[in-house]
């Protein structure tokens, strides 16, 4: 039984309490039936609106309940969009910190993606500088940034990439999308050929 379930049911419990003093209350006479009386309209009085915010706290739970659901469902969408993305995704905090990856950024930067996260993103960028720039170019402007910056992947050589940083709106994760350049892929796939 959980917390809310005890709450009704010790309302229920005191109100049926409070009746059978009522009726008890009834058969006494004097000045100290009248106190009593009254005490008892002024206990009915706050089990009542405890009984009215008990219902409204089991409102809001439900209602919350509903919303965490609601909200677990639309970032699982998230995750598989974002793993179908055809380009790398990284998803880090203000300062470059990784977040979380999706399987094209892990192999683009040679790490697993459950690997990534907690880790600033700046170790995998040849020119820190232009990287912690872009940084503050989006917090000035808040519009997408878009650089050629040198990639180093663990264990391989650096390379450059299309980097494209940009946040939405009102959140605090920013989202960087690396590509490698159109020229780059296009002689790989000939290549591979």
């Amino acid at each position: 039984m959980d917390i809310r379930e005890t709450l009704t049911m010790r309302t229920v419990t005191a109100l049926q309490r409070l009746a059978d003093l009522e009726e008890r209350g009834r058969a006494l006479a004097g000045p100290k039936a009248a106190v009593l009386r009254t005490a008892l309209r002024e206990l009915e009085s706050a089990l009542e609106e405890l009984r009215v915010a008990t219902e409204q706290l089991n409102e809001m739970v439900d209602e919350m309940s509903g919303a965490r659901l609601e909200a677990k469902q639309i970032e699982s969408q998230f995750t598989v969009f974002r793993n179908l993305l055809p380009l790398g995704c990284i998803i880090t905090d203000a300062e470059g910190v990784i977040a979380a990856a999706n399987s094209i950024a892990g192999d683009l930067l040679n790490v697993a993606p459950r690997h990534l996260a907690g880790k600033p993103l700046a170790l995998y960028m040849v020119d820190r500088d232009r990287f912690f720039g872009m940084l503050s170019t989006l917090r000035l402007t808040r519009e997408t940034v878009k650089k050629d910056l040198g990639v180093r992947p663990r264990e391989r050589k650096p390379r450059t990439m299309n980097v494209h940083l940009t946040q939405i709106p009102d959140t605090p994760e920013l989202y960087w999308f690396l590509q490698e350049p159109v020229a780059a892929a296009a002689n790989t796939t000939t290549g591979a050929s």
